[in-house]
């Protein structure tokens, strides 16, 4: 694994190539990268004021916290172009802290087409489902729209439900995905169960 020096030398390389506009960078499983990394990442991405999409692959980096994913976040939303967002934080010690800037009175991503978030195997509860159902409301250019939350023990099918009902009511979405494979059941029965939901609006 490269060290986390290497890593923010070339994080801080992003900003010299103001013309991006599309970039996807994977540190899945990465070990290297602490504090000051997951700082550098978020700081040289909202540097690039002309980006569009985004993919960010932070799954299973054990050092990954509720901060870095708020600073995250609170950083790629001040970047003015941005159309489409993919960040993947599963296997992680997530709680719904993290996700906060979704929050129903805070205008963050309003602009967004396209979202995907994964959060498999978080500490996510049915409480996120809920705060995202309602911000997707607000987000008029919505047209995609990817959501996991496998192996979150603390969402079970009635938030799903619930969550894809919303979903449904949303004249710009175009193809939505909505899993919680293994999430915990309405019996609280643990683990061989799955209940996922995908619609096609255009279909």
């Amino acid at each position: 694994a490269a060290p986390e020096e290497a890593i923010i030398n070339f994080l801080e390389s992003l900003p010299f190539f103001p013309a991006l506009e599309i970039i996807r960078l994977s540190f899945e499983g990465s070990t290297s990268l602490k504090d000051n990394g997951f700082k550098c990442l978020a700081d040289s991405c909202s540097k690039l004021e002309g980006l569009k999409r985004i993919v960010l692959d932070l799954e299973s980096c054990p050092n990954l916290t509720d901060q870095h994913v708020k600073y995250l976040l609170e950083s790629l939303a001040r970047i003015p172009t941005l159309e489409a967002l993919s960040l993947y934080i599963g296997r992680c010690q997530i709680t719904n802290d993290a996700l906060a800037i979704f929050n129903i009175e805070n205008d963050a991503f309003s602009k967004l087409s396209e979202l995907t978030l994964v959060a498999d195997g978080s500490k996510i509860t049915h409480e996120i489902i809920d705060l995202l159902a309602d911000k997707v409301h607000d987000m008029k250019n919505l047209e995609k729209l990817t959501l996991s939350f496998q192996d979150c023990l603390e969402i079970d099918e009635k938030e799903l439900n619930d969550a894809v009902l919303a979903l449904q009511c949303l004249p710009s979405i175009r193809t939505a995905s909505v899993v919680i494979n293994k999430c915990r059941l309405q019996t609280d029965d643990v683990a061989e169960n799955s209940a996922a939901a995908t619609f096609d609006q255009n279909a």
